[in-house]
């Protein structure tokens, strides 16, 4: 055991605030997991409520453990340490439940590795009646959770606000070993929970899916939990860490789902149908975060859609609160909002123009133009914000060179704007673009398409970074192909995918050694375009959305296609 490593993380929960601690006698031991660093973990909002959700349960001790850090894993690995917890350095091994909170699909192979660092093993049938269970949740698991079915014994997939009180009294009745195998069993009662051995793939001649058969009368589908009244319970921060990612920030969410329907994304509708919190609800909320002299992060899909937002500005600047806004969509800057921020002192606004031509944006069903995101950053000026973070992707369905020049042109034009409203060069703000490869994902009207060759990714990021790479004022960030590569492997991949999850648990994987020595083409999952007609791992759960509907959106963007005629552009 590492004292050097028990006693940093005591001085870790010492730096923080909200952190709850309870006596382990008599009551449920839960390990909550954030299977990345701490400072990613502790600014995830999901993350913080579930804590608060499960200890407000009097009979439940709820503690936090995340992924060690590269120092952390080294030292633990000198010394022979295992996982342990922030709250009481409990080793992982001695909790009843093990809850994994599953943001990201490259973070499947730190589950595996956390688990073969405290000694349990990951695939779920070599593990006795006796080892904590293991469930997961978070967005990444209700996107497709079957590259994790080998792993995980309970899914809940969906949101956790109601659910979670009901596994837990299904949990009660059945607490022990000797009634593990039942509980699993009888835990899918409960809406939106998924046991993954109670469900047996088949696979056809050309390696798809052929049939995903329900065992021991588990329903066919499995329904997607949602909560109606979001404002019956408040979603905020209660742990604030001053090393955290988003350190002195309140986060406090205001809505749920998307009305927009981009075609590359997921969010409009994994979280339909979309709900907002009403400006009475939030208020006490946001004078807690006033109260305690931290910046207000507002967490929705599209804040400027939120229908109060004016009123919500206008009451946070009379009660001396100070708005700290994430990613923005530039047709929804309002004169409020821009007050707002400027008031609040911030001086960097994120926007998703996600494409640099007028025509690829058309493709993805993003409905304003180049003149409106020049507009918006003329307006950004205009209240004194000249800084400026812009998402893009590369490698999306129907892209041309020219689009990815686009990209090159608009970062240009927008740099112009701003030096021209500046007029002082020293009030000039950096311009970030942070550029990423497209990864289709499941849920999306994109999920037929396949992903763009590494080679494709790779040459379009190296022409935006070249391109404006001796611009002043402009700095590009890029996600890798690599990582991207393994993300779509991971999100869109079936159960045959576990071993690649196992072989990331080791430290440094050599994938290209990984890939060369399987049987598995990992291409099959990542780069392949998709039927019509093809069962995906994904399709047994319930959304509410007909996959044909999903299918009309798809096939909506081939009129943005080059060679179209004006006419079949107009559907796009």
């Amino acid at each position: 055991m590492s004292n050097r490593l028990h006693r940093a993380a005591r001085e870790r929960l010492a730096r923080e605030e909200g952190a709850l601690q309870k006596d382990w006698g008599g009551r449920i031991p839960i390990a909550l997991v954030y299977p990345n660093v701490y400072r990613v973990g502790m600014s995830n909002l999901g993350f913080l409520a579930v804590y608060a959700l499960l200890n407000r349960h009097p009979d439940v001790v709820c503690e936090r453990v995340f992924f060690p850090d590269a120092e952390e894993r080294e030292e633990m690995a000198r010394t022979g340490t295992r996982p342990f917890s922030l709250e009481t350095q409990k080793p992982l091994d001695a909790f009843e439940i093990i809850a994994f909170s599953l943001s990201y699909e490259n973070d499947y192979p730190n589950v595996a590795a956390l688990l073969v660092m405290a000694g349990i093993p990951a695939e779920r049938h070599d593990r006795r009646a006796d080892a904590p269970l293991l469930i997961a949740g978070g967005p990444a698991s209700f996107l497709n959770p079957e590259p994790m079915a080998g792993v995980i014994d309970l899914f809940l997939l969906g949101e956790a606000e109601e659910a979670l009180d009901e596994i837990l009294e299904q949990y009660r009745k059945r607490r022990g070993p000797e009634n593990r195998e039942t509980f699993v069993r009888d835990a899918p009662s409960v809406q939106g929970v998924y046991a993954p051995a109670l469900y047996e793939p088949h696979y056809g001649e050309d390696g798809t899916l052929a049939s995903f058969e329900p065992k021991q009368g588990a329903p066919e589908k499995v329904e997607r939990r949602w909560v109606r009244d979001l404002d019956r319970t408040s979603t905020e921060a209660t742990v604030f860490s001053p090393d955290a990612e988003f350190a002195g920030i309140h986060l406090v969410e205001v809505g749920r789902g998307c009305s927009r329907r981009c075609r590359f994304c997921s969010t409009g509708f994994i979280y339909r149908p979309v709900r907002y919190r009403s400006l009475e609800s939030l208020k006490s909320s946001l004078e807690a975060g006033i109260g305690k002299e931290r910046r207000l992060g507002l967490v929705c899909a599209s804040l400027g859609d939120y229908p109060e937002l004016d009123d919500l500005c206008e009451w946070l600047l009379g009660q001396g609160g100070k708005l700290s806004a994430p990613s923005l969509r530039l047709d929804t800057l309002s004169d409020r909002l821009l007050a707002a921020l400027q008031a609040s002192g911030q001086k960097t606004v994120t926007l998703a123009p996600e494409a640099g031509s007028d025509r690829m944006r058309r493709i993805l069903h993003k409905t304003f133009d180049d003149d409106e995101i020049l507009l918006a950053a003329d307006r950004l000026a205009e209240h004194g914000i000249f800084g400026m973070r812009l998402y893009f992707m590369v490698g999306l369905p129907g892209e041309e060179e020219e689009d990815v020049d686009a990209i090159v042109d608009l970062a240009k034009r927008i740099r112009h704007r701003f030096l021209k409203a500046a007029k002082d060069k020293r009030r000039m703000g950096e311009i970030t673009l942070s550029v990423n490869p497209f990864v289709p994902k499941p849920w999306s009207a994109f999920q037929w398409c396949g992903m763009a060759e590494q080679k494709v990714l790779n040459d379009r990021l190296k022409k935006i970074r070249r391109s404006l790479q001796k611009e002043p004022n402009i700095h590009v960030t890029h996600g890798l192909a690599k990582w991207a590569y393994l993300q779509a492997l991971f999100g869109r991949g079936d159960r045959r995918v576990l071993p690649f999850v196992l072989e990331g648990a080791a430290e440094d994987t050599d994938w290209k050694k990984v890939f060369r020595k399987t049987t598995l083409n990992p291409d099959f999952f990542v780069h392949r375009d998709r039927r019509r007609d093809e069962l995906f791992p994904w399709d047994f759960i319930d959304h509410g959305i007909p996959k044909e509907a999903l299918y009309r959106e798809y096939e909506r963007r081939v009129s943005c296609f080059p060679g179209t005629t004006s006419e079949e552009s107009s559907h796009c």
